[in-house]
C-alpha cells in the first residue's frame, strides 16, 4: 500500500508542476528553504548555514523541511513537513533554498532564485 500511495503522490506532485507550473507562485524575497539529507531535523551545514543566516538577517523567513513536522527547531524557523504539498509551495516561493542532499520532488528552480546545494557541506568545514 504504501509503494501505491507514494506513486499516487509523485504523479500528483508531477500533474502540479504541469498544471500549475511553480513559475506561478510569486517568489518571496524574504524567505530561504533549508533541508538536510532528506528531511532529518534540524542539525548538520545546513542548519548552521540557517542559524548564521538568522543572526545576519532576523526578519528573513526560514522555512526547515522535516520528515516530523514537530521536530524541534530554534526560534527563527517555521517547520513543514517534508515531501509534502505544503514543501513543494514553501520551495516554490522561496528565494533561496539551502541543502546537502537531493530532494525527491521539488518545483523547478527558477531564474530569479539561488540553490546552494551540494556545495553546503563543503562551504561550513
Amino acid at each position: 500500500m504504501s509503494g501505491f500511495i507514494s506513486h499516487l503522490k509523485y504523479i500528483v506532485l508531477k500533474t502540479l508542476d504541469t498544471i500549475y507550473p511553480s513559475d506561478w507562485f510569486r517568489i518571496d524575497t524574504n524567505k530561504v528553504v533549508v533541508s538536510s539529507f532528506r528531511g532529518k531535523p534540524y542539525s548538520g551545514n545546513p542548519g548552521r548555514i540557517a542559524t548564521a543566516l538568522h543572526a545576519l538577517a532576523p526578519n528573513l523567513d526560514i522555512v526547515w523541511l522535516a520528515l516530523d513536522p514537530n521536530a524541534p527547531a530554534p526560534d527563527g524557523v517555521r517547520v513543514v513537513k517534508y515531501d509534502s504539498l505544503a514543501s513543494y509551495r514553501e520551495l516554490a516561493t522561496a528565494k533561496a533554498w539551502v541543502d546537502d542532499f537531493r530532494k525527491k520532488y521539488f518545483p523547478r528552480k527558477k531564474k530569479r532564485s539561488a540553490l546552494l546545494s551540494s556545495l553546503a557541506w563543503r562551504i561550513t568545514t
